[in-house]
Parts: C-alpha cells; structure tokens; sequence
C-alpha cells in the first residue's frame, strides 16, 4: 500500500489529474512508497512525513521525469537543485526520524611537556 494517494497529490499541489495522469501519479506513489519501504525494512516512518515525502518527490518525478538539471522554454530556464537522485538525504532522515552522523574524523590532543616526541 503506497504511503499517499493521488487524492493527496491533487490536493497538496492544488492540481486536477486526467484519468491517465491519475493512472500514471498512482504508479509512481506506489514506486516511491516500495522504495521507501524497501531501505527502511523494520521502521515504520511517521504517516504524515512519508506522505509529504511521497507526494513531494513524485512531483518532482512527474515535474521532471528524465532527472534533467535544467530545462529551458523559450526565454525561461529552470535549474533542478535534485539531480539523480529520487529521495534526499535530508527526506531519509525525515522518515527515519534520525539524522545522518556527520563525517567521522579523530583528533588526538597533545601536551608536549607530558606526552613529548
């Protein structure tokens, strides 16, 4: 079962669907749904968070279906700041309720009239 609807994806993005866009949101809110489901295995994320998600990156999906970094129509051009990628780092730790530990590194502290070379 797919985190969201394509009754939440009309309403969040105050849009109408034909039948055939409603077919085709409906597959990719299962798509993304299984992908989430399948990375998180035994956490269940927040209902509300994974339907935000949900419906925010099958937008970005439908908005951008070839995962282009810009577009251009005429005299407007549209850079899309996600590339590649179909959920964020920052959209996982939303899910997952935790955030991503920052890169580890050790620092070693020395007094060299106790630890001298």
């Amino acid at each position: 079962m797919a985190y969201a609807t394509t009754a939440d994806y009309e309403v969040r993005l105050k849009i109408a669907l034909s039948p055939s866009e409603g077919d085709q949101v409906a597959a990719w809110l299962d798509y993304v749904s299984a992908v989430i489901k399948s990375r998180l295995k035994t956490v269940e994320p927040d209902a509300d968070v994974a339907r935000m998600i949900t419906v925010g990156v099958v937008h970005r999906i439908v908005s951008n279906p070839a995962f282009a970094r810009t577009r251009q129509s005429g005299g407007v051009s549209v850079t899309f700041a996600v590339v590649n990628r179909m959920i964020t780092e920052d959209e996982w730790d939303s899910l997952t309720g935790v955030p991503a530990a920052p890169e580890a590194y050790s620092v070693q502290v020395r007094d060299d009239a106790y630890w001298p070379l």
